[in-house]
């Protein structure tokens, strides 16, 4: 079986995974991360950037018609 990423091994799944938020340094999750904290211990902290970023139509909006 192959996948877009090539072949492999007998037995491995392929996972996609859709909206992942990764910070500058490469850390998609806090330590301990777990069922009970998905995000890990204080991993809400490392996706915290997006929220002042204004919003997709500001630069259309900003522009002008």
């Amino acid at each position: 079986m192959s996948s877009a990423l090539g072949s492999r091994p007998p037995g491995m799944t392929e996972l996609r995974a859709h909206n992942v938020s990764i910070s500058l340094d490469g850390y998609a999750a806090g330590p301990a991360q777990d069922l009970a904290q998905p995000l890990g211990i204080g991993g809400e902290q490392l996706h915290e950037w997006w929220k002042d970023l204004p919003p997709p139509t500001a630069r259309t909006l900003a522009a002008g018609p």
